[in-house]
Parts: C-alpha cells; sequence; structure tokens
C-alpha cells in the first residue's frame, strides 16, 4: 500500500521541475517578443544587475510578466 506513494511523489517532483521550465522558457519568449515590438531600444537597455546575478533586465522582465 504505502509502495503505491512513490509514483505519486515521483510525479508530484516532475510536475514542479516541469513548471519551473516552462516558466522559465515563457520568459524567454516574452523577451523576445518584447525585443521585436521595441527593436533596438529594448536590446540596448543599461545593465543594472550585477553580472555575478546571470541574469539581464531583459531577462528579468520577461520573467516577470
Amino acid at each position: 500500500m504505502y509502495a503505491s506513494y512513490f509514483p505519486v511523489f515521483v510525479r508530484l517532483l516532475v510536475g514542479c521541475i516541469w513548471n519551473g521550465v516552462n516558466t522559465l522558457e515563457a520568459g524567454y519568449f516574452v523577451s523576445i517578443l518584447l525585443r521585436c515590438i521595441f527593436g533596438h531600444k529594448w536590446n540596448n537597455l543599461r545593465n543594472t544587475i550585477p553580472l555575478s546575478a546571470d541574469i539581464t533586465v531583459q531577462e528579468l522582465v520577461g520573467k516577470e510578466i
């Protein structure tokens, strides 16, 4: 009986990981969409985030929307 909880737990874990991956990819796509709309103005935004954060302003805005 208790062994049947293992596939449920694995499914829950994989679902959480997959949701994170989809959110990340959607943020990149939103950033690309904004780049297509605003052109060079979007690419030339000043990056005020430190390089150690490994993210740009454009990617952060895309992930927040």
